[in-house]
């Protein structure tokens, strides 16, 4: 089944099926596809499709309109069909998409889903091994969550915070690294295990930034993914989290995550330097989301008071060309890059 599929993928041009891919991955995350597109092909169309298949299982995890029965359901077909690649496996993840809720965006994506496992289906085995043993561990973390968690999202701890982080942005960035190492000759055995020891850390630091700048859109949802022991420690509840008359002590603990996470993304800085410059694009994949979740933060540590107020707290787009300018000019130099995320630093 899985040669009929790559039999069928090759009936359609590359270009068209690149250039529609570009087109769902930037509808779903126009982040994303900006640093994505700077990447050298192949690796470019593997990093892709690895993000938009995390986006096809989050997408299930995130419906509200499925109870968790259904969710681990629907995430066990999805996982079924990542590893046969089959017909079968296709059509049945195309029965259960139109019962999913979801945006217009996400909702183009499920329906996509044959095109985006046909494309894995053409990749090297070593790197569709990568992608599905990633990926995997990333599904079995969403229903270890989804079980858990299915009324109120709530982290108890930072050992639970860290845990979750991991399943959904740590496992990420080791499949983004070992993605790398497959594909380039510029990067050795050495450096990938120094680079691979930082990969999970990277994708915490940026998750930890996306936690922090939605904490008040995620409360109203029902989820509280602030760590319940920061909390206690400062005399704050989920229950007063954001009410005005306790907004000191949660200013205290916010203070003490957003330090946390800059610590964290210290450690994907590092990371980040060990990328041979004979790579540039690979460091440019990595350079952008690393200094907008910089900027970002330092915008949320400047604007404590206003984020708890429920005020939407993120980097303009001015700043966003400005990063992405200034990073491209000094990607070849690990001095000025230091330089630079010191002057971003919190």
């Amino acid at each position: 089944m899985t040669n009929r599929l790559k039999t069928q993928n090759n009936t359609l041009n590359n270009i068209d099926r690149n250039a529609k891919l570009d087109l769902i991955l930037k509808k779903v995350s126009r982040t994303f596809y900006l640093n994505t597109i700077r990447l050298r092909l192949p690796v470019r169309n593997y990093i892709m499709v690895s993000y938009l298949l995390c986006r096809f299982a989050d997408t299930i995890e995130d419906a509200p309109n499925l109870n968790e029965q259904n969710k681990l359901k629907y995430l066990d077909v999805f996982h079924n069909l990542l590893w046969t690649i089959s017909d079968r496996g296709l059509l049945e993840i195309k029965e259960i998409i139109k019962f999913i809720e979801c945006t217009d965006d996400e909702r183009e994506l499920l329906q996509n889903i044959d095109l985006i496992i046909r494309e894995l289906a053409t990749f090297p085995f070593d790197i569709k091994f990568i992608l599905q043993t990633r990926i995997s561990i990333l599904i079995e973390g969403m229903k270890i969550y989804s079980t858990s968690t299915q009324k109120h999202k709530v982290i108890k701890d930072m050992a639970d915070f860290d845990h979750y982080c991991y399943y959904v942005a740590g496992v990420v960035g080791e499949m983004i690294s070992e993605t790398f190492f497959t594909s380039s000759k510029h990067i050795d055995k050495s450096t990938f295990n120094k680079m691979f020891a930082l990969s999970a850390e990277f994708g915490l630091g940026l998750q930890y930034v996306n936690i922090i700048k939605d904490l008040h859109k995620d409360y109203l949802r029902g989820w509280h993914y602030f760590p319940q022991d920061i909390a206690k420690k400062y005399n704050v509840t989920l229950e007063n989290f954001f009410d005005p008359k306790y907004q000191s002590n949660a200013i205290s603990a916010l203070d003490e995550l957003i330090h946390l996470a800059q610590n964290k993304l210290d450690k994907a800085m590092e990371y980040t330097l060990y990328i041979s410059t004979k790579e540039i694009s690979f460091r440019l994949f990595c350079l952008w989301p690393l200094f907008f979740a910089l900027r970002t933060l330092k915008a949320v540590s400047n604007n404590k008071a206003l984020l708890l107020q429920g005020k939407n707290i993120k980097i303009t787009r001015f700043q966003v060309k400005f990063i992405i300018i200034i990073t491209s000019i000094f990607s070849r130099s690990n001095f000025l890059l230091k330089l630079l995320y010191k002057y971003f630093s919190i």
